[in-house]
């Protein structure tokens, strides 16, 4: 791809990291997140698509397991420990457009973990 769209799906990737963040600032337990997850899944469900094209799996994986946990709620699942796992996920998603080591993986097997479980 080239650099100008590297550039533009990157600050869309951030603009929804940040629609995430500030939906997430109004939570503070599971049953928040469980009445906003349609609104997160909107987020994630962009940065799933744009991540690969952009060359950035480590991100699409992350964000495509976020999108399916947060489907399964909206379906009507209430998983447990889902607050936790986005607060530590948001953050993780920035480490990595900036390039930087983080625990993407790890919170990506937690993820699919929990899902295997549904």
């Amino acid at each position: 791809m080239s650099d100008e769209f590297i550039t533009v799906a990157t600050q869309e990737i951030r603009d929804d990291v940040l629609g995430m963040s500030n939906i997430m600032n109004s939570c503070k337990n599971d049953i928040n997140v469980f009445d906003v997850a349609g609104e997160l899944k909107k987020h994630t469900h962009k940065i799933k698509g744009l991540s690969p094209m952009m060359g950035r799996d480590d991100l699409g994986s992350l964000s495509e397991s976020l999108d399916l946990l947060l489907k399964k709620i909206v379906e009507g699942n209430k998983i447990e420990g889902v607050f936790d796992i986005l607060t530590k996920s948001l953050p993780a998603m920035n480490l990595s457009l900036d390039n930087s080591t983080n625990d993407q993986d790890l919170i990506t097997s937690q993820i699919k973990n929990i899902l295997s479980k549904l």
